[in-house]
C-alpha cells in the first residue's frame, strides 16, 4: 500500500535519504509511489489537454416544413378518446399557476368529453441538457399524445457552443 491516511502535514513535506517523502512524524509516502502517482496525474493532464472539443459550426438557415400537424391528437380530442399530454421544462413549465395548468384546463373545456391527462415532467432550474436525459424517463414512458417542451430561460444565457452538438 502507498499511502497512509492520517493527520495533514504539518510542515513542508521533504525527501529524506531512507527513499520517503515524510509528512509528519511516523506518517511517509514511500518515493517509487509518490513518483508513480505523480506521473499518472501528469499523463491524464496532458491526455485531457489534448483531447480536441467540439467546435461551433454555423449552419444555413432553412425554413421550417410544416407537418401534417397533430392530427393524431386531434382525432382523439375530438372523439372523445383520453389524450395525454406532457409537459417538460423548467420552472416556467413548472409553476402550478402558470402556461402548463392554464392549457390543460383550456384543453379540459375546449372538449369537454375528453379526459385530458397532464404528464408535469418539468423540474425548476434545468436545461434542456438535463430534459434530454429525461425524456425517456419522466415523458415517453407514458406515451404522451402532444408534448410541450419548453427550456426557454435556462438555456437562454447558454452559448451556442454549449447548447450544439456534433
Amino acid at each position: 500500500m502507498c499511502f497512509r491516511i492520517g493527520n495533514a502535514p504539518t510542515a513542508e513535506p521533504k525527501f529524506r535519504e531512507d527513499e520517503s517523502l515524510h509528512l509528519q512524524k511516523g506518517k511517509h509516502i514511500p518515493k517509487k509511489c509518490f513518483v508513480l502517482v505523480f506521473s499518472v496525474l501528469f499523463l491524464i493532464m496532458e491526455s485531457v489537454s489534448e483531447a480536441q472539443t467540439p467546435t461551433f459550426q454555423t449552419r444555413k438557415s432553412e425554413d421550417f416544413v410544416i407537418r401534417d400537424g397533430i392530427g393524431n391528437t386531434m382525432a382523439k380530442l375530438r372523439a372523445g378518446d383520453e389524450v395525454r399530454v406532457a409537459y417538460l421544462g423548467g420552472s416556467i413549465t413548472e409553476t402550478h399557476d402558470g402556461w402548463r395548468p392554464q392549457t390543460t384546463a383550456m384543453l379540459s373545456k375546449k372538449w369537454p368529453k375528453t379526459s385530458i391527462v397532464e404528464i408535469n415532467a418539468a423540474i425548476g432550474a434545468t436545461g434542456s441538457e438535463i430534459g434530454v436525459y429525461r425524456m425517456e424517463r419522466d415523458v415517453l414512458k407514458y406515451a404522451p399524445d402532444l408534448l410541450f417542451v419548453e427550456f426557454a430561460v435556462n438555456d437562454g444565457g447558454c452559448s451556442p457552443e454549449n447548447i450544439w452538438k456534433p
